[in-house]
């Protein structure tokens, strides 16, 4: 098993020769809203992907958490492949 924090809650997860990708945020800092009100409010995503988004795009399974923006987004959805079997994990 290997298993690579991307960012926030993305994950990248390696289980017996399979590819998980788990919350896929995949926007450019800054695409996005505050979590936060006040001074210290600052867009979303707050950091750049440690990789190439293309290095994301081939995953077996990928997983969302629950349905808020910063755990599945619009670029994920987009540039994912539809093929892709998504699991739900509603908690």
């Amino acid at each position: 098993m290997k298993l690579r924090l991307i960012r926030h809650a993305t994950l990248q997860l390696e289980l017996a020769g399979r590819s998980i990708l788990i919350d896929p945020l995949l926007a450019e800092p800054g695409e996005y809203r505050s979590l936060t009100l006040g001074a210290t409010a600052s867009r979303n995503p707050t950091a750049p992907l440690p990789c190439l988004v293309e290095d994301l795009l081939h995953p077996d399974i990928i997983v969302a958490t629950h349905s808020h923006f910063d755990h599945f987004d619009s670029v994920a959805i987009a540039r994912l492949p539809k093929q892709t079997p998504l699991m739900q994990a509603m908690l």
